[in-house]
């Protein structure tokens, strides 16, 4: 099961999208948040053990040490990945107040680009349904920073055989 988790991130809210979707019979209101962020190359673990060293070679030193460069620059990025986390929660915080809570998320269609120095820009959607209490503060949002936190869902207890 795919898990990322980000805790606090500084992100930008790249485009919000709003629609209906069915549930059972009915119509239910719906969205989709495009989201980025900056983050360290070490959160390609996530995606697979061996994307960074993919990605990314030691370039030269200097007086901090080595600095990770990208491996190919000739490459086209942002790269995809089919990736997805489902029953997640999001968090949207926007300035002074209650953040934004989101449950039962689907993260996906993440799109990663490499940058010189060995971070990675992630671009991400997230969708949930049945928030329209806080579509106008989104709206708002569109090309702004706000401070992310993503939940994976929580596995299931086990239960002894009785």
């Amino acid at each position: 099961m795919f898990e990322l988790e980000l805790s606090g991130v500084t992100a930008t809210l790249e485009h919000l999208n709003t629609r209906t979707e069915k549930s059972g019979p009915e119509d239910v209101p719906a969205a989709t948040l495009k989201i980025s962020c900056a983050q360290s190359a070490d959160i390609l673990a996530v995606f697979g053990p061996e994307l960074r060293d993919f990605l990314f070679e030691q370039g030269p030193q200097d007086l901090a040490g080595s600095v990770l460069v990208v491996r190919d620059p000739h490459l086209e990025y942002p790269i995809g990945t089919d990736r997805e986390m489902t029953g997640a929660k999001a968090l949207i915080e926007y300035g002074v107040g209650k953040p934004m809570q989101f449950d039962d998320v689907t993260v996906n269609e993440f799109r990663i680009t490499p940058m010189d120095g060995g971070t990675v820009v992630l671009l991400f959607k997230v969708n949930f349904k049945q928030h329209d209490e806080h579509i106008q503060k989104l709206y708002k949002l569109q090309k702004k920073g706000i401070t992310l936190t993503l939940v994976p869902a929580a596995l299931p207890e086990m239960k002894d055989a009785a």
